[in-house]
């Protein structure tokens, strides 16, 4: 219980500090303590940092794997049960979630501290310390945790604005046919549907003067009836309103298989904490794409509710794209293969925009058109001032300003 603790108090540190960098954590929480506590100082995200790899770390050495574990004294271990809803009590995937997340923060932090990341990554990849793999996707499911996800369909609906940017599209189609021939890639039908007119058209990330203004209603609940409506506005590609309006069975993600694999493969290609190796480099990413192109039809597979669905890939089909795609394979690419990682890892987080937003800021290599906005963290919320001004003011002092423009500690 006290493992499955940490790599929860683990994941969500890790999202809140990536958003907003400093923060407090040590003394958060302990009110109930003592006045003292009341108003908790920053802590810095490097020490956040360290402290939370150093305890995942503690849970791969204490995690006990026996099938009726018991203390040193002979003392059955204490269980969440029937309560474990993220892995039904099988402790080996509580150690490869803490195992995977460690993989992940190392790699996000080594270019700012390679001397303690890189270890981290020698001994989870070169000591083949078990990790998430494919089929292992940490992922909540609404109707198997007995609640519903009315949030998402909400929020799409709330302002009907959200639509398939041209970045994305070129990569995932390799021209701008409006009959969608150009489409490469599958994940393009499930993340993303045409417009009123049945056209496949991308919203340009660089609009300018001549961009027609968007409408139509493609995320209102009428299509639960009358699926084709999407309003005589609506001239660009949507999200694909299954993926929005399944509220039972579409997945949350909080890690998958696939990125486990493409940070392997960076690691391989830059040799970071193992010897540089291209072509495991390239075996471990070719793998990302299997994980991801398969994770993504069986989200669309086991959806209750999704109706036209796009066409089913056998294992056999997924492996041809995954392995002789010219616009996906190492293989047939004679360009930046890191870029290639990125963009594969890029577009795997779909649905974890967190983390595409990390990734962007550590590497600065994902697709983009125009510029990079300098947009590296999120101000803290107003209520921080409010509740907590003196220690707010000191922290705000410490980075010169507030800003979305201030670096997080990881950040080169």
């Amino acid at each position: 219980m006290r493992a499955q603790l940490k790599v929860l108090t683990a994941y969500k540190t890790f999202r809140v500090t990536d958003m907003f960098g400093d923060m407090p954590f040590f003394d958060a929480g302990k009110g109930f303590e003592g006045l003292e506590y009341l108003r908790p100082k920053f802590d810095s995200q490097e020490d956040i940092y360290k402290y939370l790899l150093e305890d995942l770390k503690w849970v791969e050495e204490h995690i006990n794997l026996d099938l009726n574990p018991v203390t040193s004294s002979g003392v059955p271990y204490e269980s969440f049960g029937q309560f474990d809803n993220l892995f039904n009590g099988n402790m080996l995937l509580w150690k490869k979630f803490a195992n995977s997340l460690r993989l992940r923060h190392a790699m996000r932090m080594v270019e700012k501290d390679p001397a303690f990341a890189t270890p981290i990554l020698k001994e989870i990849i070169e000591g083949n310390l078990q990790v998430i793999e494919q089929g292992e996707d940490v992922v909540m499911l609404p109707q198997a945790q007995d609640w519903v996800n009315e949030s998402v369909v909400w929020s799409f609906a709330e302002h009907n604005k959200l639509r398939m940017g041209s970045t994305i599209w070129h990569e995932l189609s390799e021209n701008d046919n409006k009959d969608g021939s150009g489409i490469f890639d599958p994940r393009a039908r499930i993340f993303f549907e045409t417009n009123n007119a049945n056209e496949w058209v991308a919203y340009p990330n660089l609009p300018d003067a001549s961009t027609p203004a968007e409408g139509g209603i493609p995320y209102e609940q009428h299509r639960d009836f009358n699926y084709p409506i999407k309003g005589a506005a609506n001239l660009f590609s949507p999200f694909n309103y299954y993926l929005i309006r399944d509220d039972k069975t579409i997945p949350e993600i909080l890690l998958t298989a696939a990125e486990i694999s493409f940070i392997k493969a960076e690691a391989y290609e830059r040799g970071l904490g193992v010897a540089a190796n291209t072509f495991t480099a390239e075996g471990e990413y070719t793998e990302g794409v299997v994980s991801s192109l398969s994770f993504w039809q069986n989200v669309a597979v086991n959806s209750a509710i999704w109706e036209n669905k796009p066409p089913i890939l056998s294992e056999g089909e997924i492996n041809a794209i995954a392995n002789s795609n010219p616009h996906i394979s190492i293989f047939f690419n004679s360009g930046n293969k890191l870029e290639l990682i990125y963009k594969q890892q890029w577009l795997d987080a779909f649905r974890q925009p967190w983390e595409a937003f990390a990734l962007w800021r550590r590497t600065g290599a994902t697709p983009r058109e125009g510029d990079a906005p300098e947009f590296y963290r999120f101000p803290y919320p107003p209520t921080e001032g409010a509740n907590n001004p003196e220690n707010y003011a000191g922290q705000v002092a410490k980075m010169g300003e507030d800003s979305r423009a201030v670096k997080v500690w990881w950040m080169k």
